[in-house]
């Protein structure tokens, strides 16, 4: 039978920042953002180069302004989700992250599905569920997320 100061051992050893909560941090904050930026920088950079005039009429349309801000909001918001995990220890930092992993992902996904005719990415689509599923699995039920953030999940 565990005693209440093995359970507050238990507690304290388990919460803080660190292993999958650590990685799924600097994954939200550091490195989706990072990736995602770049990877709009250079579809840029290589559209110019492949295909000018269509660069120009992307830009006389404000097509590149949309794709920009469509990169830097969600990504935004994962850096700033990303930042309260990690300083904010409180539910609604929790709360707040799960939101991000959602709104920037398939939502974002479905989202211009519905504002813009064209190719659908359900790979894309596929991909970002399931990544947004199991991270949020893990922030559901993991210990050391209600250890760290005294997260709880109404039954």
């Amino acid at each position: 039978m565990a005693t209440a100061s093995d359970t507050a051992e238990t507690q304290r050893l388990e919460s803080g920042v660190r292993g999958w909560l650590l990685a799924f941090i600097l994954w939200l904050g550091i490195l989706s953002p990072v990736f995602w930026i770049g990877f709009n920088f250079v579809i840029m950079r290589r559209l110019e180069q492949a295909n000018p005039d269509d660069a120009v009429l992307m830009r006389e349309m404000g097509w590149d302004v949309l794709l920009w801000v469509l990169t830097l909001a969600p990504e935004g918001m994962r850096v700033a989700a990303a930042l309260m995990l990690y300083f904010l220890r409180q539910p609604i930092s929790v709360w707040f992250a799960l939101c991000v992993l959602w709104l920037s992902g398939p939502l974002l996904i479905l989202g211009t599905w519905a504002a813009v005719e064209g190719e659908h990415n359900v790979p894309g689509l596929v991909r970002s569920a399931l990544v947004a599923g199991c991270w949020t699995l893990y922030l559901l039920l993991s210990r050391r997320v209600k250890a760290t953030y005294n997260f709880r999940v109404a039954s």
